[in-house]
């Protein structure tokens, strides 16, 4: 069941990122994905994590206005990944900075958005080694959120950090 669950993750995330009429077929893939996972009662791994990122990844996208779905899926996807990779890991990261995002430009809730882009950074700064896209775009996150709120000194810190990693 593993190996189906992978391909129906892959398969909806990637019919998820074309976008447009293929958003319908991510949607019953995913949704697939987790009807077997839940109805087989397996345990929750790093799949059924995948599941719930790219669930929200398609609520976050496409049915904005359920907004509430996504942020329900990406926290699962959180948990789900803290609970099976521990706080130090990549792909935590990715869920916290999903979650930010959706904060920032959904619902223009900068200093929730803040709040997640911090944990993402706090994370990446632990890594044994440093994806420097990943840490230039959490830092240029965390400068958009601080403009945003109208910290433009604050914004100009973060910045300057994310073009230090650029240049």
């Amino acid at each position: 069941w593993s190996e189906y669950l992978f391909c129906k993750a892959k398969q909806g995330a990637f019919a998820n990122y074309l976008g447009g009429s293929f958003a319908g077929i991510a949607l019953r893939d995913l949704e697939a994905g987790l009807n077997v996972l839940t109805s087989h009662r397996m345990p929750e791994d790093t799949i059924a994590a995948d599941l719930f990122y790219y669930l929200g990844q398609y609520y976050h996208f496409y049915e904005v206005t359920k907004w509430q779905k996504a942020i329900s899926y990406y926290e699962k996807a959180l948990a789900t990944r803290v609970n099976e990779l521990g706080n130090i890991h990549e792909r935590v990261v990715e869920s916290y900075n999903a979650i930010g995002r959706l904060y920032m430009y959904t619902l223009s809730d900068y200093k929730n958005a803040e709040r997640y882009f911090l944990l993402a950074l706090s994370i990446l700064e632990k890594l044994p080694t440093r994806d420097h896209f990943a840490l230039a775009t959490v830092y240029f996150n965390v400068a958009t959120a601080n403009y945003n709120e109208g910290d433009q000194d604050k914004a100009m810190v973060y910045a300057t950090q994310c073009k230090g990693i650029i240049d």
